[in-house]
């Protein structure tokens, strides 16, 4: 009878593994139409800072993509590299190699929404923090007004509707977990960059966006770092290379994020208004 036991249990562990192989076991959902995120299942709950306290993340972009986690993880983990061996969670994601990939990363503040939007408590995701009306999310976004001290946060068990992220202390230990795409066409080989292309003319009077042609509607989006809409515009569909050129000379003197973004390409750049 005890081996007999001790054989069912070995089964269930090589089931089990099996099982955890296939990318596909895992939580996931379309994310437009080209696009499949997963969400990565831990064996025990990610629970870190959010590191880098008194630090303003400014590689490459910084963190301001609100819609694609992973320049944000990219920039994060450039700038503060092992943080003194002391593990943070766009690390953790950075490094983490599961289900037979390594493309995984920290999700940004938009990608927490849709997260939310499929979320089932059969996921069976280990939270620290637990309870049915809060399960709080670090995203990949510093604050818009605190980047140095702070950084946004998702309540996963918020159910009042209500779009709007939270923000806590970098120093401050919150669940998180990581996710990944996958590209089910070949939208994969476009480049945002190659697309969209953002200048500022003429002491940051004018943005210059050049945008190549495009298949879908272009967005056009302009933040202050309150994170308010201070602009959108919707671009219809060229059969030609177009440029949008957009007078920021009645804006106050601030500093403001530009999104351009069509389909599943997005782009996020800062100016300055002086």
């Amino acid at each position: 009878m005890k081996t007999k036991t001790i054989i069912t249990i070995i089964l269930a562990i090589l089931v089990y593994n099996a099982n955890a192989q296939d990318i596909n076991s895992l939580p996931h959902f379309n994310y437009g139409s080209d696009t499949i995120i997963y969400v990565y299942i831990s064996p025990e709950p990610l629970y870190l800072p959010w590191g880098g306290y008194g630090i303003d993340i400014t590689e490459g972009n910084g963190t301001n993509n609100r819609w694609y986690g992973k320049p944000n993880t990219d920039a994060i983990v450039s700038q503060l590299g092992d943080n003194g061996g002391e593990p943070y969670p766009a690390l953790v994601c950075d490094t983490l190699t599961a289900f037979g990939y390594n493309d995984w990363y920290l999700p940004a503040f938009e990608e927490c929404i849709k997260i939310e939007g499929h979320y089932e408590y059969d996921w069976g995701i280990p939270f620290y923090e637990y309870d049915v009306y809060h399960l709080f999310l670090w995203t990949s976004n510093e604050h818009a007004s605190w980047p140095e001290d702070m950084a946004y946060y998702w309540d996963l068990g918020y159910n009042g509707g209500e779009v709007c992220p939270y923000g806590a202390y970098k120093n401050q230990s919150l669940d998180f977990t990581c996710i990944r795409r996958e590209y089910v066409s070949g939208i994969a080989t476009k480049s945002a960059d190659d697309m969209f292309t953002i200048e500022s003319i003429n002491n940051n009077q004018y943005l210059y966006i050049s945008m190549k042609p495009q298949e879908s509607t272009t967005h056009i989006e302009i933040y202050d770092l309150s994170g308010r809409l201070i602009m959108h515009k919707e671009i219809t569909p060229k059969a030609t290379e177009h440029t949008e050129i957009i007078n920021t000379g009645g804006f106050a003197k601030s500093v403001y994020i530009v999104h351009v973004w069509s389909g599943e390409l997005s782009k996020t750049q800062k100016f300055v208004v002086e």
